[in-house]
C-alpha cells in the first residue's frame, strides 16, 4: 500500500514539458529521498522503508520488460535474478501489484457510447507476465539463493577470509549470465588459493560478455 501510494514521489522533481508534453524522466530513482522522508515521518521501520522504495525505483520494470518481450527482445533468467535481488526484502510479487494498481488508476476513461459511464483499461498484461516468468525461474517470492557459499570454497581447499565474498558475487554474476553451479564449480576445480579462483572466474566473466 504504501509503494503505490509513493510511486511516483519523484515526477515534482523531475516533470518537465517536452516535445508538446509532459515528461517525468527517471522520476522513479527520484522518488528513493521523498519516499524516505515520507514514511519515516509516519513512524514506518527502517527495514520496511528500504524495501518500499525498492519497490517505488523499480515500479516500471514490468512494464517496460514486458514491452521489450513483445519486440522480440531477450529477457534473461539473470534480468530476474538480479530485479530480485535489488528488490529485497519486498518481492517481485509485490512489484507486479504496485504496477498493476499504478495501471489501473489511470482513469476515468469515459466509454464513447455512454458518456456517463467510467469506464477503466482492461488490466495490464505485464503484471501477469512477470509473475509468471518470475515463478518459473523459482524467484517471484524471493530472492535467488546464492549459487555458491563459503562451504563451497572451503570444500575446494581454499582458506576462508575477505575473498570468499568476492569469489561468490563473481559466481552470482556468472549465474545471472546463464552460467550453471555445476559449470562454475568445474571452472574452480583445481585453484590453488583464492586469488587464481578469482582470476578464473573473471576470465569467464569476460567471455561470457564477449558472447552476450
Amino acid at each position: 500500500m504504501y509503494a503505490a501510494l509513493c510511486h511516483d514521489l519523484g515526477k515534482p522533481l523531475t516533470t518537465k514539458f517536452e516535445d508538446g508534453r509532459l515528461r517525468s524522466k527517471a522520476h522513479e530513482p527520484a522518488g528513493e529521498e521523498p519516499t524516505r522522508t515520507l514514511l519515516a515521518r509516519l513512524g514506518v521501520k527502517k527495514e520496511e522503508i528500504d524495501g518500499i522504495v525498492g519497490l517505488v525505483k523499480e515500479h516500471l520494470w514490468p512494464g517496460v520488460t514486458y514491452r521489450a518481450f513483445q519486440k522480440g527482445e531477450k529477457v534473461t533468467e539473470g534480468a530476474f535474478h538480479r530485479l530480485a535481488k535489488r528488490l529485497a526484502p519486498a518481492t517481485i510479487e509485490d512489484l507486479t501489484y504496485v504496477m498493476e494498481a499504478d495501471a489501473g488508476g489511470r482513469g476515468p476513461f469515459l466509454h464513447p457510447d455512454l458518456p456517463d459511464q467510467l469506464l477503466l483499461p482492461f488490466p495490464d498484461q505485464a503484471g501477469a507476465w512477470t509473475r509468471e516468468q518470475a515463478r518459473a525461474f523459482g524467484v517471484d517470492r524471493t530472492k535467488p539463493a546464492p549459487v555458491l557459499q563459503g562451504r563451497d570454497l572451503l570444500g575446494l581447499g581454499l582458506k576462508a577470509g575477505t575473498a570468499f565474498g568476492e569469489i561468490i558475487a563473481l559466481a552470482e554474476e556468472l549465474r545471472d549470465r546463464g552460467v550453471t553451479r555445476e559449470q562454475i564449480l568445474l571452472r574452480l576445480d583445481g585453484v590453488a588459493g583464492s586469488d587464481e579462483a578469482k582470476q578464473r572466474l573473471t576470465k569467464e566473466y569476460e567471455q561470457s560478455a564477449d558472447q552476450g
